[in-house]
């Protein structure tokens, strides 16, 4: 937890406590943690109630009472992130287990919300309650060098402390664990699995070769939803006048063709697509490279991700 800080006179000096809030807070938290852990041995579906409570509670104080120390966007992003973590809690069945680097936009496009297993065990050791789920994918015979938060994950899924998804979609960027834990997790709660392989190389094969995977992803994330998607990246816009009135507040701007799709559907209007022949290039080349294409894939996902989230 943070130090808190008084404000004391017009010279804008600041004192700072003793700690004695800290280690308040702090007990609050680790008792918290201790009736998660326990109620996960005995009534899992208990332990996650308790779960989501307390971080709906975080998120009320985030949203009305927040740290006045923190910057807006620091404000906004804490908000923002407790919501990424409550929905899987809440929607299981709306929700698909991803790793830190897979392209969500084609999953949003869906209906389908993020369920991050990285971010998500962070949030359960902020909690104080990664101990006994470090410790029973231990005991089950998951090595004690695997990451972390993997393991967290693992032992709260094998305690049914954490939900079944709808699907799961993963890369193998950043971390080997990753071919072992998704795995793991699909054949634990039999669900449908989607591997995304990502070439070191960077190069227009290893481009083509991704390519060809992420429209294999649509296939399977159709067959999982039972819902059709064909190019959410479509620049051509047909809307109505309430929905202008909309745009002209809320368009998004760095990845607009993608991001207000998910805004709009966020907002219960209907969505549909019609298709437009397209003609071959006949001259010139593309401007975006295979490094830029691995940099779109990252930060378009993260952009959608702000716009599923954002009130």
């Amino acid at each position: 937890m943070l130090n808190v800080f008084l404000y004391l006179n017009k010279e804008e000096k600041w004192k700072q406590t003793t700690g004695q809030d800290e280690d308040e807070n702090m007990k609050i938290i680790e008792t918290y943690g201790n009736y998660i852990e326990k109620w996960s041995n005995e009534n899992p579906d208990r332990a996650r109630w308790l779960l989501k409570t307390g971080w709906k509670a975080q998120n009320l104080k985030f949203r009305f009472a927040p740290d006045k120390r923190l910057m807006p966007a620091e404000q906004y992003l804490a908000r923002l992130m407790m919501d990424t973590m409550i929905r899987p809690l809440e929607r299981p069945e709306e929700s698909a287990i991803v790793s830190i680097f897979t392209p969500c936009e084609i999953l949003q496009e869906a209906g389908l919300h993020p369920y991050n297993v990285e971010g998500f065990s962070c949030y359960l050791s902020a909690s104080k309650a990664e101990r006994a789920f470090l410790q029973q994918a231990e005991n089950t015979g998951i090595s004690e060098t695997l990451c972390s938060y993997h393991k967290t994950f693992i032992g709260a899924a094998q305690k049914k402390v954490l939900p079944k998804p709808k699907c799961i979609v993963y890369t193998n960027l950043t971390c080997d664990a990753n071919l072992l834990t998704f795995k793991k997790l699909a054949k634990m709660y039999d669900v449908p699995i989607f591997a995304i392989d990502v070439p070191m190389q960077q190069n227009e094969d290893n481009v083509q070769y991704v390519a060809d995977q992420l429209r294999k992803l649509k296939d399977f994330i159709e067959e999982c939803t039972g819902k059709k998607i064909t190019d959410p990246t479509s620049g051509m816009r047909m809307v109505g006048r309430d929905v202008i009135g909309f745009y002209a507040k809320n368009y998004p701007k760095d990845y607009p063709e993608p991001e207000s799709v998910v805004t709009i559907l966020k907002n219960g209007k209907k969505v549909e697509e019609l298709p437009v022949q397209m003609n071959a290039r006949e001259e010139g080349v593309s401007s975006i490279s295979p490094r830029k294409s691995v940099y779109y894939m990252i930060k378009v996902s993260l952009a959608i991700l702000i716009a599923a989230f954002r009130r």
